[in-house]
């Protein structure tokens, strides 16, 4: 290899190597499309030839051509790491039966006997018989009696839904206690959720209470609405009495609705979000002002202000009741 006096290579040796190392790369990406008449080890040994000639040349070439050789090589090497990735067997996973182990003692195992299928006949008087005999050996659940079905009908649901043009009322069966009430798709109806009038003898009888001397008696549960759903109703008029449950009500369109339940009220004007504290429970960035501070805050002029809001409310009242009266 020739070299001029400052050790580098010639123009011609670099010419040289150039082409040579082109027409061997050239050859390597041929042998590895066609895999079939060359194998990834002779491929791998025509790559680590091609390296010790680039480094034959030594610090004769530039850095810059020693760079894009040693790149272009690394390149091949990674291609034939993929393929050779590929041709490796991959291991199967597969279930393995256990073996059972005999239990101690037992005797070598019998084949079961063939029992021939049943005739129609035979096969019908054997289902009756296993029914039977089925019957006969689950124990049977008592009878439930008045006062415990009275216990559990705090629970009972009634659903009225798709009427039209029609005066709705509930129809309870005897012995309704505490019930919920759903109504959807209701339209132009009237709704009478009102409990019978005190004079009409109440309805559902209760069985099973005795008195004090012992014995027994009769009493009647009047139905209680406890919990009222109502959706979709349109242009109707309902009436419901004062509820100890809620009262849910959506969709309602053009609807007149007199009914009385629980009322929450929740106040959250102490809660202050704040995204500096993303823990749960009340932030300590923020405080409640004390009292003291409170009413300095609590200034003459915003109380002055309040009363002439109010009064200005009270003004706007009386106005809209005399329109109201002289129309």
């Amino acid at each position: 290899m020739a070299t001029n006096e400052q050790g580098v290579v010639s123009t011609a040796q670099s010419a040289e190597l150039h082409s040579l190392f082109h027409s061997q790369k050239q050859g390597i990406l041929q042998s590895l499309e066609e895999q079939s008449s060359t194998s990834i080890t002779d491929i791998s040994k025509r790559i680590s030839s091609l390296r010790t000639l680039v480094d034959s040349f030594g610090e004769g070439l530039p850095k810059y051509d020693r760079g894009r050789y040693a790149s272009q090589i690394t390149e091949l090497e990674s291609k034939v790491a993929i393929l050779r990735a590929k041709e490796k067997p991959k291991s199967r996973f597969a279930f393995t039966k256990p073996k059972s182990s005999p239990s101690p003692g037992a005797g070598p195992s019998r084949p079961s006997p063939t029992i021939p299928p049943p005739t129609s006949s035979q096969a019908t008087s054997n289902v009756s018989s296993l029914t039977a005999s089925s019957s006969d050996d689950v124990p049977q659940a008592p009878e439930p009696t008045a006062s415990s079905s009275s216990s559990t009908s705090a629970s009972t649901m009634h659903t009225i839904s798709s009427l039209t043009d029609t005066l709705v009322r509930p129809e309870l069966a005897p012995g309704t206690g505490a019930y919920t009430l759903s109504l959807s798709h209701l339209c132009r109806c009237v709704i009478d959720l009102c409990p019978p009038h005190a004079t009409e003898p109440e309805r559902g009888p209760e069985l099973g209470l005795s008195s004090v001397d012992g014995t027994a008696r009769t009493t009647l549960t009047k139905p209680t609405l406890t919990t009222l759903h109502a959706k979709d109703l349109q242009q109707c008029i309902m009436v419901a009495p004062v509820l100890p449950g809620s009262a849910m009500l959506s969709e309602m369109v053009d609807c007149l609705v007199i009914v009385g339940a629980q009322q929450v009220y929740e106040s959250k004007h102490t809660q202050v979000q704040d995204f500096d504290w993303v823990r749960g429970g009340q932030s300590p960035n923020w405080s409640l002002l004390s009292k003291d501070q409170a009413s300095v805050l609590f200034t003459q002029e915003m109380a002055s202000r309040l009363y002439n809001v109010r009064e200005k409310d009270e003004n706007l009242v009386m106005e809209w009741t005399k329109r109201l009266r002289s129309s």
